[in-house]
Parts: C-alpha cells; structure tokens; sequence
C-alpha cells in the first residue's frame, strides 16, 4: 500500500517525534521530513514534494501563517494541503491560518485518532479536487478535438471537392487536360492527409489532446489544401 507523504513543521522537538511515532505506527502516512521553523520548511518542503504539511501557527524566524502565505504563491506548492498545529481551540490564531489558505486545524495536544482522522479527511477533499480538475480537463481537451476535427474536415472537404471537379474535367477533356501533375500531388497529398488522421486518432484513442500540437496539425491540412488548390486551378490558369 503506498503510504501517503507528509511533512511535519514544528520548533518542538517533542511534537515532531510524537506525530512521526503516530503516522508511523499507523501505516497509511509517513513523515518524509521535518523543520523546526518557517525558514527551514520553506527550503525543505519542495524536495520533499509531500502530500500534506502539517504546520504549526507559532514558530520563531518566520510564523505559519506567513509561511502558508509564501505556499500559495508558489505555484510548486500552492496545491498542497495543509492542516495547522494550534495551541488554540479558536480566536486569531486559527483564523490567521485559515485565512492564508489552510485546509483545516487541530489543536495541540491532540488525540493520535483524531489526528490521524483530520489527515485522512483532508487527503480525500485533496484527491477529490484533483478528480474535478482532471475531469475538467478531459472535457476541455474533448472540446479542443472537436473544434479541431470541424476545422481540418472543412478544409479536407475543400480540398476533396477541388480534386474531384478537376479530375471531372479531365475525364471530359482526355489526355490533353494536363492531369499529370495533378495525379503526382493528389498521390502526394493523399499520404499526408493519411498522417494527419494517423495524428488525430492517435488523440482520440490515447486521450492525449496536447494543445502545442493542434497549430501544426491544422497548418498541414492548410498547406495540403493550397497545394491541391493551385494543382487543380493551375492547368486551367
């Protein structure tokens, strides 16, 4: 089972060697590092890439409010969860924490169940908020493919049209229409138009619609249908 990360902040040694017992002994979380005040957690806490911070509110060189500030304008960190360490039931202390973004509070000393249980809670809104932001996206990245998909058929359209009303007047006109070159780039043309559908199925069926890609692919079908264009008007120009 793969236990889920937690960073511990607290300038008490005590404390910080209690939760670890704590987690430790429970088996679902581990503590993957530790600071004794705002400073230090702020250079350790990228490394260690946690799930959730615990954090205490009171600590010297710099305050948990102040740090949870600093979290959300990271933008490595601001995703993370964090449940404050209190010496307080209520009144500024907690209100301070929750204002600067915390997910919720526990007030020290603290039951072990009712710690681990605060934990568990705030890792389920976390995993659940990141199941609406992939939805979210999977939905915008469906809506992307389906405005590209109308883009590029109308321009395959065109291009369709324009080889068949050509190779219509080289059926009524014979050998001498010219078609040669417009058989090499209907060939031509034909594979590259394969390539790009290639592309696309390949967003379909992988669900991997990538936005840096979508320019290119409609700048293909736009490039083929100019050179379909100028082969069919050519001829007859």
């Amino acid at each position: 089972m793969h236990r889920k990360r937690v960073f511990l902040v607290d300038d008490s040694l005590v404390v910080r060697q209690m939760v670890r017992d704590i987690l430790t002994a429970d088996g679902t979380t581990t503590v993957v590092g530790t600071a004794e005040d705002g400073e230090e957690a702020l250079r350790k806490i990228p490394e260690a890439r946690p799930d959730l911070v615990l954090l205490d509110i009171l600590m010297p060189k710099l305050a948990g409010d102040h740090v949870l500030q600093r979290m959300k304008q990271d933008p490595r960190l601001r995703e993370i969860p964090v449940i404050i360490l209190t010496c307080q039931s209520g009144g500024d202390e907690v209100a301070k924490g929750l204002d600067a973004g915390a997910d919720d509070y526990i007030t020290k000393p603290f039951d072990p169940v009712e710690l681990l249980a605060r934990i568990r809670a705030c890792l389920r809104m976390r995993a659940l908020q990141q199941e609406v932001v992939e939805q979210q996206r999977k939905l915008a990245a469906a809506e992307t493919l389906k405005q590209l998909l109308m883009t590029l058929s109308h321009h395959i359209n065109n291009a369709a049209f324009a080889i068949a009303t050509r190779a219509e007047l080289c059926a009524l006109q014979g050998p001498e229409a010219g078609c040669e070159e417009l058989i090499t780039v209907c060939q031509h043309e034909t594979k590259r138009i394969q390539a790009v559908l290639e592309a696309l199925q390949d967003m379909v069926v992988h669900n991997n619609v990538r936005t840096k890609d979508i320019p290119g692919l409609r700048q293909r079908i736009l490039d083929i249908e100019e050179h379909v264009r100028r082969a069919c008007v050519g001829p007859t120009a």
